[in-house]
């Protein structure tokens, strides 16, 4: 998923994966040190973005193409989305302690993108899409095609 960070009062894009309750991996070229305290804004797939407060647990920066650069950071603080969509994507309960965000900072707005269809629904059905670019196969949501997807590969617009 698409995600903002924001350490050391700098903010950067980046995309996410490895996410659970308590923590996620962040993609990126620009990590920070062990300890950090990092900020984040997770762009849901239900179009909702998550804030969430977390520390910089490991940072992996490589040449290698092999291996993914950024950081594994444990969450400290969650907003009630991401609780939501742990919920619903994991069946899991936020049963440990942990602190809550209970609002967006100021000035910051929740994404308006329209919301998932129903799991099992031909709007939320996935398909294959074939770069004309580079040739990579792209899965691409349905319900997202009007968004103007781009292949994971080489970044070209996708055909639709």
């Amino acid at each position: 998923m698409a995600a903002d960070f924001t350490a050391a009062g700098q903010t950067y894009k980046s995309f996410s994966s490895d996410i659970s309750k308590k923590g996620l991996f962040i993609r990126t070229n620009r990590a920070f040190e062990t300890g950090s305290d990092i900020e984040i804004q997770l762009y849901l797939p239900d179009g909702s973005m998550a804030f969430l407060k977390g520390k910089v647990r490991r940072a992996i920066k490589t040449p290698l193409q092999v291996v993914k650069n950024g950081m594994g950071i444990e969450l400290t603080e969650v907003d009630e989305n991401f609780k939501r969509f742990i919920k619903k994507e994991y069946n899991e309960e936020f049963d440990y302690t942990s602190s809550s965000i209970s609002a967006p900072p100021e000035g910051k707005q929740e994404a308006t993108a329209p919301s998932a269809p129903p799991s099992g629904s031909d709007a939320d059905e996935a398909i294959i899409i074939r770069c004309s670019n580079c040739n990579a196969k792209n899965k691409i949501r349905r319900y997202k095609l009007h968004l103007g997807p781009k292949c994971g590969k080489c970044k070209a617009p996708l055909p639709t």
